[in-house]
């Protein structure tokens, strides 16, 4: 068996810093030789840490993955900073066309997604509830490949959350979650998966109207597109509302 020798040395660079942003391009430029992604020079920013610092002391359900190969504890939920991010790109911000492009998460919209002083574990984990009850209703999507796009769920969560938003009584839970009694989270929740069954029927009438000129990979990227869209079926939406054919939060 091969041995190493007494006299191997390995060279090692210790940079002491008290300066998080030149740290973070240290770390960049002298690792662009490896597969080091935004997500992971953002990891033990203090952002990243108080979040999941929070939700452990807060929730015995879920841990906040703010890096690759965290192990979450027995008997939790993961929840990644990538997925929240993404999911308030959609929910938050409106901007369901940008939640392909992962680097903005962590790069050009990081300060704007995870930096506003709303932004805490209860908040993170309501948006997440809000995405999994999404993801439940994308097999009522006739087209199947449009179904399973990537970026089809975070239009839809774009979309509930504009019609959340129109109402005061969601309009402050969307706002700020810890205003939602426990007691009616369930029913809160309920409802947002009823719009969103909603939703879907009107979006595969669209695709079915559409026909071949609907290019949904195109179209979802595109914000003009998602405008357009967004408008249709708000529209149906609320003339389903009108006609007593779809759940609302009306008196909520």
């Amino acid at each position: 068996m091969d041995k190493l020798t007494d006299d191997l040395r390995v060279l090692v660079r210790v940079i002491a810093l008290q300066n998080d942003a030149l740290a973070r391009k240290i770390t960049e430029y002298s690792n662009n030789q490896n597969a080091i992604k935004p997500r992971d020079l953002r990891s033990n920013h203090a952002v990243m840490t108080r979040l999941q610092s929070e939700m452990n002391q807060k929730s015995n359900e879920f841990f906040f993955e703010i890096k690759r190969g965290e192990v979450a504890p027995a008997n939790r939920i993961t929840i990644s900073n990538e997925a929240a991010g993404r999911a308030m790109l959609a929910i938050d911000l409106l901007e369901p066309w940008s939640c392909h492009q992962i680097y903005k998460v962590f790069d050009d919209k990081y300060a704007d997604i995870f930096g506003r002083k709303e932004v805490d574990a209860a908040r993170v984990i309501f948006i997440m509830r809000i995405m999994w009850l999404i993801e439940k209703k994308l097999d009522g999507i006739e087209v199947r490949p449009l179904a399973h796009y990537a970026l089809t769920k975070y239009f839809l969560a774009s979309l509930l959350s504009k019609i959340l938003r129109s109402s005061e009584g969601p309009r402050d839970v969307m706002r700020d979650p810890s205003t939602l009694p426990q007691e009616r989270e369930t029913e809160f929740l309920r409802k947002c998966a009823d719009i969103v069954g909603t939703l879907v029927i009107d979006l595969n009438y669209e695709v079915q109207e559409k026909g071949p000129a609907f290019d949904y990979k195109a179209d979802l990227k595109s914000p003009k597109q998602v405008e357009e869209l967004s408008s249709l079926l708000l529209k149906s939406y609320e003339k389903d509302v009108a006609r007593g054919k779809a759940e609302s939060f009306a008196g909520w």
